[in-house]
């Protein structure tokens, strides 16, 4: 694994909530569902998750649904540290998304957080391959 900087970490996180939630990466109508046990989470409770991150994240219908809470639990262990919190109830299931992502981070130091944060961002970007993407890319490694 390559290792980035907390200044890549930094600048990763700033372009991430500067993203349009109108990306040029458009899940498609399947993709806006999450199946989880049987049950479905519309693309409303990911963009709420995730700040709108998810239109840009769509690149395979599998990784789109990981990525934005992966985003999330790497971004609250880099910036938090370990996931201390009671478990949300059963009826928060945005709290419950988010604090199981949060959670499967437990153990991962700060500097090894930021570093996969910025390492799956790029890997993206890397996937999408547009010119914006290679911008954004440049940007962070340039940091």
């Amino acid at each position: 694994m390559t290792t980035y900087s907390s200044a890549q970490f930094d600048k990763a996180v700033k372009l991430i909530g500067e993203l349009p939630a109108d990306g040029p990466v458009k899940p498609s109508q399947d993709d806006k569902l999450l199946p989880r046990r049987n049950k479905t989470v519309d693309a409303r409770l990911l963009h709420t998750i995730t700040g709108g991150l998810s239109p840009w994240l769509s690149l395979t219908r599998s990784r789109w649904r990981a990525t934005p809470l992966q985003f999330y639990g790497l971004f609250k262990q880099a910036t938090v540290g370990d996931n201390t919190t009671p478990k949300p109830g059963m009826m928060d299931f945005t709290g419950k998304y988010k604090w199981t992502a949060w959670d499967k981070q437990k153990g991962v130091s700060a500097d090894e957080a930021k570093s996969k944060y910025v390492e799956h961002f790029v890997s993206l970007l890397d996937k999408d391959g547009s010119e914006s993407s290679q911008k954004l890319k440049a940007e962070v490694l340039a940091a």
